[in-house]
């Protein structure tokens, strides 16, 4: 497998545990993406990193990658 496909498989992962987490808050994915400070979008991004990171197993570094955060 190469560093392409994993990329691919971490975007696919971080995608879905956004779509778990705005379906979990009651809240569009698109909430989540944009760079909104609000106390909500800042829970759904944090529990979708929570969940890309427990749920599928990624490493903290990969899944602040995917998510674009530091």
């Amino acid at each position: 497998m190469g560093v392409g496909t994993k990329i691919l498989e971490d975007r696919a992962r971080g995608m879905l545990a956004m779509a778990l987490a705005a379906y979990a808050l009651d809240m569009p994915v698109a909430a989540i993406l944009e760079a909104d400070r609000s106390a909500e979008a800042a829970l759904a991004r944090g529990l979708s990193m929570y969940l890309a990171h427990v749920g599928f197993g990624m490493s903290l570094g990969r899944v602040s990658r995917v998510f674009g955060r530091d």
